[in-house]
């Protein structure tokens, strides 16, 4: 209901523990709840081929959506995928201007700060899709803005549109680094003002814009013997906030030409 905006449709006061100022203090309660995020943590960066390996039951459903079975299993990755992302996303939104630890320590929104930096529940567990091997942990950005470019991994190089989209991203994480914030609070940039440093024509534009630079970047990492889907996961989008670079696997430095 938070996510899709109908907050009047379903008041706080109709439940025993607020959804987010509320107390879990049974071990059963707090469990079930971080049950549900980690779910949703995982589900938000789910792959095709993560669903399979991880749930091989979901194969006896490919065959009841009447479309073949490529395509199903798209619908069903990306229904798990926006869920993932309303129920992570409202957690988000919520510590937009509050730490975790503004929150009492068994609430909701402090127990995900503390499943985010693996207190709770250890980053290897979160993670329990994909192939940990194929794209280093952290993925190293150089950026060179005399020559405007950026450099991944010494390996990659990109210019132009995808240099320009990742400069700005990459501005914002800084400021970010600079902060000394954690890793989860680290900014995003509003697509709006996105769209205007990249002197865009709205936020259609900038999605179209984004889009190409995601493909783009899981073409490069591919040819690179890299996860193409490592590549398109470097740009997050966090539902109602903007986008950011993926504060937990890139390191941003900027070249400085003596």
């Amino acid at each position: 209901m938070l996510a899709v905006g109908l907050n009047t449709h379903d008041p706080p006061e109709a439940y025993r523990v607020d959804l987010m100022t509320g107390t879990r203090e049974r071990v059963q309660d707090k469990e079930a709840a971080l049950s549900y995020l980690r779910n949703a943590s995982v589900y938000e960066m789910m792959r095709e081929g993560d669903l399979l390996t991880q749930y091989p039951a979901v194969m006896s459903a490919l065959n009841h959506l009447g479309e073949p079975s490529d395509t199903a299993l798209k619908r069903i990755t990306g229904l798990l995928q926006r869920h993932g992302q309303s129920v992570v996303g409202v957690i988000r939104k919520e510590l937009e201007n509050r730490k975790p630890n503004q929150f009492s320590t068994d609430s909701l929104p402090n127990l995900f700060g503390d499943l985010q930096r693996g207190q709770v529940l250890p980053i290897s567990d979160v993670r329990v899709f994909g192939t940990v091997d194929e794209t280093p942990k952290q993925i190293d950005l150089v950026f060179d803005r005399k020559r405007n470019l950026v450099v991944i991994n010494d390996t990659i190089t990109l210019k132009k549109a995808a240099y320009r989209l990742l400069q700005c991203l990459a501005d914002k994480h800084l400021e970010g680094a600079g902060r000394g914030l954690d890793l989860l609070d680290y900014p995003t940039m509003a697509a709006g003002k996105l769209a205007d440093r990249l002197d865009l024509a709205d936020e259609g534009a900038l999605r179209q814009s984004v889009s190409r630079v995601r493909t783009q970047l899981g073409q490069r990492f591919a040819s690179a013997g890299y996860d193409a889907d490592d590549g398109k996961a470097l740009i997050e989008n966090l539902p109602w906030s903007g986008y950011r670079l993926n504060p937990e696997r890139v390191i941003v430095r900027v070249h400085s030409p003596q």
